[in-house]
This record gives C-alpha cells, sequence and structure tokens, in this order.
C-alpha cells in the first residue's frame, strides 16, 4: 500500500513538472505575440519578470521623415551590441574570454512593434505580414494589423517590416518596440525618431 502510495506520488510529480515545463514554453512565445488588451497596451511580454531599465542594444531605425497617409515606410530593427574589449583582464585571460563572448547568440530573439500616434498614444496606421512568415501582425485597440511581432525561432540581427499610414490621418507617429534577448531579459518602448503623415503639398 505503502508502495502504491509513493508511486501515485511520484506520478504526480512528473506530471507537475511536465505541466511547467509546458508553461514556460507557452509563455515564452517562440513564434507568437498574444492578441490581448493588455499586451497592446502595455507591450509587455508574458514572462513574468520587469523589463530592464539599461539602455536596449536594439535600435529601431526609420528609413525616412515623412510619408504621405496611404503610403509605406519602412522600419529596421537592428542589433547594436558591442564586443568588450577585455583590457582589464591580463593578456592570458583576453583570448579565453573573447572566445566565450563568441559563442554567446547575438541579436534578438522576440519584437513586438507599433506605429503610435504621438498625442494620443494609440496604435495606428497597418504593418505589412511577410509572406516567410518572420514578421506576422495582429489587430489591436479596434484597428486591423496595427501591432507587428516575430513569427520564426532563432536570434535576429536586422529585421525589415513595411507599415502603412492610415488613409485619414495626419500628424507624428513614433514607432515603439518591445525586445527580446532572452526569456529572462527584455526592453520595452524603445523608440524610433518620430515620423510625419502628411499630404504632399504640406510637406
Amino acid at each position: 500500500m505503502i508502495f502504491l502510495t509513493i508511486r501515485s506520488f511520484i506520478k504526480l510529480l512528473l506530471i507537475v513538472v511536465c505541466l511547467h515545463s509546458i508553461s514556460i514554453v507557452v509563455l515564452a512565445h517562440p513564434t507568437y505575440v498574444p492578441n490581448t488588451p493588455e499586451v497592446c497596451k502595455t507591450m509587455l511580454p508574458h514572462h513574468k519578470r520587469e523589463p530592464q531599465v539599461s539602455d536596449s542594444p536594439f535600435k529601431v531605425v526609420v528609413y525616412g521623415e515623412k510619408v504621405q497617409p496611404g503610403n509605406s515606410v519602412f522600419i529596421s530593427l537592428v542589433s547594436e551590441e558591442e564586443e568588450p574589449d577585455f583590457l582589464d583582464f591580463p593578456e592570458a585571460y583576453r583570448r579565453m574570454l573573447r572566445d566565450h563572448h563568441h559563442k554567446k547568440k547575438k541579436g534578438f530573439k522576440g519584437f513586438y512593434i507599433q506605429g503610435r500616434e504621438s498625442r494620443e498614444d494609440r496604435p495606428i496606421g497597418r504593418f505589412k505580414p511577410k509572406e516567410d512568415h518572420s514578421v506576422k501582425v495582429h489587430d489591436c485597440d479596434q484597428g486591423t494589423d496595427n501591432a507587428a511581432f516575430h513569427g520564426v525561432k532563432g536570434h535576429k540581427t536586422n529585421v525589415t517590416i513595411e507599415w502603412i499610414a492610415p488613409d485619414n490621418f495626419q500628424g507624428k507617429v513614433i514607432f515603439t518596440t518591445t525586445f527580446v534577448k532572452k526569456y529572462h531579459k527584455f526592453w520595452t518602448h524603445v523608440n524610433s525618431s518620430p515620423v510625419s503623415v502628411r499630404l504632399s503639398r504640406r510637406l
């Protein structure tokens, strides 16, 4: 009877461990971002951790300062991770440290980006998904395709995304992004320079 009880306990323990492992995989979201009002508003991943307060090693680059309503602008999400020089270490250790550093994977594993109206801080416009599924989209705040995110696993050092300005809007837009380096390390609200959406006669 005691043997059966211990055996049942072991089975239960294994089930708990498996469920915990599954929850970690689900929360990591390797190829999607959950479409919830909370995520749309806060841009926080469901990682049960606080975002980094240090400067992001990743940046948001916009190709163009102005765009007409209904036209496209391209944005690149770029890694700027620098290699340390290890000058404070003896020469005998520098090569070993550099080799160890090179083995680390550079880039970001996940991203989540919105184009937000600078005055009301709401997502506008729409992103164009990629056919290779490297960029996926979903709807936020009654919009359509106004948030984009990673659709493939692995580290990324440069991702280019197309954003289409709304037809009925004129004003400033800032592209704000969440970058995920790894499960416990991510940055939120990494912003681009502002883009002006204006009719051509006012550009």
